[in-house]
């Protein structure tokens, strides 16, 4: 662990006010305090059903305090020989601030406090360990490790030695690259979506490290609770209670003690994995290795989210369908609130997370307060896909209508503006993000009879790669698709016969029709952590259509 100071860069900061709040659980413990290492060591050994392996602890900034004994009680009656190591010696941070608004004892040093306390931890852990592992050990035993708060950095340290098979930490702080980096056993991290210690921005940086080091690990994220949600939650909160428990609920709701035994089963089911490989005598289940396209966490803005027939697929109702389903929480922007509602009704078959805003994307004063109510929704804004388009005005330039063309050149084009206006103060305190705007093969070619469509479409390429050069030292990435010939409600309402039909279909190399699911998933692909090299780029999906069309 590195020493504490302030020249240290964080992933997860030091221990701060927000460890200082959180219910106090009743509860009768059941273990019993003995001496290892020099140490005082709580230990709670299973009644009945021991599995032979050994589960260490590593206790939050509060110590041996009640909540955690009754946690480190839970695991032992899922079958492990528990041991927690009291690395304050008697003096947890409770004993000079009972929360985070007492000041009763103005002579405390928080950080002082810290210091002193790491400083002795980083030295007593790994002896501890020894110890451990030459009185309780046996050729057979394996070791799984959980820290909480200031524990998360020994958990990490462990998982890069040669004694613990796998570990978790919930709600972590005092955090580095390096811990991340150096890691070789499976890793489960539980998190609050909400935590100023472990802000999202810092979990991202973490699973890029942990996904491009090929780490297995498996990331459990809760909202609606902060820091500390996993010791000091509120047994009074039903969210709360429910978190605790989330597995075989009915079973444990039962009883406060019951709770706990939830909570540890949570941890410990995740810890194990393949039962020849880790835990060869306990239920198993895989630890997730990096998941592709993973959109857990994110929240995305898609205009033009509905869809003008019923049971139709647009370009925007398939792209905030296939976010939603990647796990990303998506505001479905449309004028036309009826059409969103039939998109987010798909969305709640799946299971997804959407809701519906109202917005004319022409109206500056409209669009501030749909990205506003997505925040206040959804907390922040990391992606948004421009999808909001339409045909507009016919006619050459003697016989356009001039006030069509104003109206429909602020539909496709000043609307991206607007949106994007809004939406990138709110990447900027996330320190990234994608935006994807939406022109068409029409930009790239001309051709088309209109002059409205092609030119607004060719001003999205230029305002995409502009856009890019302006953001990109922002690490905010702006891309853009330009879809050919696809079948859209948009398309089949001008009314279209099937010879028409086929004739599209008979431009593009691949012979085959282009639906909004292929430009949906364009996007979803620019829209993700495995496009984070990629921003000004100007993607056709056609088919072929635009390196055909010269010949």
């Amino acid at each position: 662990m590195p020493t504490f100071n302030t020249n240290t860069t964080w992933l997860a900061q030091p221990s701060g006010s927000c460890c200082l709040k959180g219910s106090l659980h009743e509860g009768n413990s059941r273990g019993r305090f003995i001496t290892i290492a020099g140490i005082e060591t709580y230990i709670s050994e299973p009644a009945s059903n021991a599995n032979g392996h050994i589960l260490l602890y590593f206790p939050d900034v509060w110590g041996m305090f009640p909540n955690g004994l009754l946690v480190m009680d839970a695991f032992a009656e899922a079958g492990y020989l528990v041991l927690g190591l009291d690395y304050f010696r008697g003096d947890p941070v409770w004993k000079h601030r009972r929360d985070r608004h007492d000041h009763s004892n103005p002579d405390f040093d928080y950080e002082a406090w810290k210091q002193k306390h790491m400083a002795f931890a980083d030295e007593a852990v790994p002896r501890w360990v020894d110890e451990v592992r030459r009185t309780y050990g046996r050729s057979s035993t394996k070791y799984a490790c959980v820290g909480y708060c200031f524990g998360a950095p020994y958990v990490c340290d462990e998982l890069a030695k040669s004694t613990v098979t796998a570990g978790a930490f919930a709600h972590p702080a005092f955090l580095t690259d390096s811990h991340f980096e150096n890691i070789t056993k499976p890793l489960m991290l539980s998190c609050s979506a909400e935590d100023h210690t472990f802000p999202q921005e810092a979990r991202r940086t973490a699973l890029d490290i942990l996904e491009s080091g090929n780490k297995i690990y498996q990331l459990q994220l809760f909202s609606g609770v902060t820091h500390g949600f996993a010791l000091r939650g509120d047994m009074n909160n039903p969210y709360e209670r429910m978190i605790c428990g989330v597995r075989n609920m009915a079973d444990t709701m039962k009883t406060q003690y019951g709770l706990y035994k939830s909570a540890s089963l949570k941890l410990t089911c995740l810890l194990r994995t393949q039962r020849s490989t880790y835990f060869p005598n306990s239920t198993s289940t895989i630890m997730a290795s990096a998941k592709a396209f993973d959109f857990a966490g994110e929240t995305a803005i898609v205009t033009g989210a509905g869809s003008r027939m019923p049971g139709e697929i647009g370009n925007g109702r398939a792209t905030a369908i296939l976010l939603a389903r990647q796990g990303a929480k998506v505001a479905l922007v449309d004028y036309n609130v009826e059409w969103a509602q039939e998109t987010k009704r798909m969305i709640d078959e799946e299971g997804g997370i959407s809701e519906v805003v109202q917005a004319d994307v022409t109206d500056e004063e409209s669009c501030r307060n749909a990205v506003a109510k997505t925040v206040e929704l959804f907390g922040t804004v990391h992606i948004l896909v421009n999808i909001v388009g339409v045909g507009g005005a016919m006619g050459d330039v003697t016989k356009l209508d001039l006030t069509a063309w104003e109206r429909d050149f602020k539909i496709n084009v000043t609307s991206m503006v607007l949106m994007s206006r809004h939406v990138v103060p709110e990447m900027r305190k996330n320190g990234r993000g994608a935006i994807v705007n939406m022109s068409s093969v029409s930009g790239l070619l001309g051709g088309n009879p209109s002059l409205l469509y092609p030119t607004t479409k060719g001003a999205i390429i230029q305002m995409t790669r502009a856009m890019a050069a302006q953001h990109g030292p922002e690490n905010i990435r702006v891309n853009c698709v330009c879809p050919g010939m696809v079948f859209t409600p948009m398309v089949r309402g001008r009314g279209m016969t099937d010879k028409m039909r086929q004739d599209r279909i008979n431009q593009n190399l691949l012979k085959q029709e282009g639906t909004a699911w292929d430009v949906g998933y364009a996007i979803v692909f620019l829209c993700s952590k495995e496009a984070k090299w990629i921003t000004g780029l100007i993607m056709p999906v056609d088919g072929g259509v635009s390196n055909s069309f010269p010949n």
